[in-house]
């Protein structure tokens, strides 16, 4: 198995994708042709420690929901009709708490405020500190990429801390 960095001097510890061996085609089907579905086409994949430093980057570039102001860019998972993308905000309002009686079981439910989010006819709910990946300048996407490699040096082969890593 080989297992290096991917092209890019500095990039996230990938390896050759397992399943279609490095090419990003596998077996064909109408509806999405040969795309390999474990890497997605790219032909390879993150490591274990590619993929914790990865979670780690995404924390760092995300913030809780209730900071989030109309005109920033956040990261929408797609969702029925929608694809995933970067969307700009609308509008931010808080919804408030709700008590209604369940039509199917008759038992009272509490729904606590949420945080609305608005982007081109789309509003989304979450939690005020559920966190929302935020777009970054350039300046910033390239310190949270430095720290998030600093941090995937510190990591073992299972994606865990080592012993005496700072």
């Amino acid at each position: 198995m080989e297992t290096t960095n991917t092209d890019a001097p500095a990039a996230l510890e990938s390896e050759v994708c397992t399943r279609c061996g490095g090419c990003g085609a596998y077996s064909h089907c109408q509806m999405y042709g040969s795309i390999c579905f474990k890497c997605g086409g790219k032909g390879r994949t993150l490591t274990t420690r590619g993929a914790e430093a990865a979670r780690y980057l995404n924390a760092l570039r995300s913030r809780p929901a209730s900071t989030i102001q109309a005109g920033e860019k956040i990261w929408h998972d797609g969702a029925g009709f929608t694809k995933s993308g970067w969307m700009v905000v609308e509008v931010v309002y808080v919804s408030p708490a709700q008590t209604f009686v369940s039509p199917f079981d008759g038992k009272t439910i509490h729904q606590s405020a949420t945080i609305a989010i608005k982007m081109r006819g789309l509003t989304t709910h979450v939690g005020p500190d559920d966190m929302i990946r935020v777009g970054q300048s350039g300046a910033d996407q390239a310190a949270t990429f430095a720290k998030a490699l600093a941090y995937q040096a510190t990591l073992t082969k299972a994606g865990k801390p080592r012993k005496g890593a700072k």
